[in-house]
């Protein structure tokens, strides 16, 4: 996942939507070694404000009026041409 600046890498578990082996950006070479734990605190409050967007955009999708009229007829379409 990127924002744009940072990029973290990790595994999204699908049953729990629970973060896994989750790879911070590397703290700013300007950031005091003592302040490194507080910046990876920081990444990880980042990355779970990403997930917690996507499932949002998700279901705002999802519970919308016209996901089965449009969006899942769209999914369907990209299932059959795969």
């Amino acid at each position: 996942m990127s924002d744009g600046a940072d990029t973290w890498n990790a595994t999204l578990d699908a049953e729990t939507f629970g973060l896994r082996s989750v790879m911070t950006p590397e703290p700013d070479a300007d950031v005091a070694p003592d302040d490194q734990p507080l910046s990876r605190m920081r990444a990880f409050t980042e990355v779970t404000a990403l997930v917690d967007a996507i499932f949002r955009l998700f279901l705002l999708e999802r519970l919308s009026p016209e996901f089965k009229t449009k969006t899942l007829r769209a999914m369907r379409e990209w299932i059959r041409v795969k």
